[in-house]
């Protein structure tokens, strides 16, 4: 799902980095993580566990240096510039749930019925008015026609003519009658 805006600038407040011994060889995946800023992207656990290496550094009781396959990552709890307390309030609530509407609205499935072509119609309703089911539980459905049967003309001829082929090349090769009498009762 790609949205205009995840949220607001992460860190909230400028983290004081001032007092924590990053290795130097280490190359960060985001060297200005401190600073506040605009969230790029959002993995999901099934992609954030692919990206994140065994290997990690602890630098203090709070932080950790994890490697990743985007270089380090610099996760835990660090103090802000002005060491002051901080009580956070999502205020976008409104844009939230109007975010989580559109989705479901797009996660929806259609009202299929809105959709159908002529013929699908007159399948459904042939269906509907042309079907019983049998002592087995199985649909028997009336054979629909979008044209007068009269309409085949000589074609009756032709399918006889194919059955007989068929019947032959069966009678001639044991075993693909076998295999044919299966698919025909399955």
């Amino acid at each position: 799902m790609v949205i205009p805006k995840i949220s607001s600038a992460t860190p909230s407040c400028t983290l004081d980095i001032s007092r924590l011994s990053l290795p130097k060889h280490m190359k960060l995946a985001d060297p200005s993580f401190h600073n506040p800023a605009k969230i790029s992207m959002l993995l999901g656990a099934h992609v954030f566990f692919k990206i994140i290496k065994a290997d990690k550094i602890k630098i203090n009781d709070s932080a950790i240096l994890q490697n990743s396959v985007y270089n380090c990552i610099v996760t835990g709890g660090l103090p802000t510039v002005d060491d002051k307390l901080h009580c956070f309030l999502l205020s976008e609530q409104e844009g939230l749930e109007n975010l989580i509407s559109k989705f479901w609205q797009l996660e929806s499935i259609e009202d299929e019925s809105l959709n159908l072509n002529s013929q699908t119609k007159f399948s459904e309703a042939h269906f509907v008015n042309n079907h019983r089911r049998d002592q087995t539980g199985h649909y028997i459905v009336q054979m629909a026609f979008l044209k007068e049967p009269s309409y085949l003309s000589e074609s009756k001829q032709t399918a006889i003519r194919r059955l007989n082929s068929l019947l032959q090349k069966l009678e001639a090769n044991p075993n693909l009658q076998l295999l044919y009498r299966n698919f025909i009762h399955e």
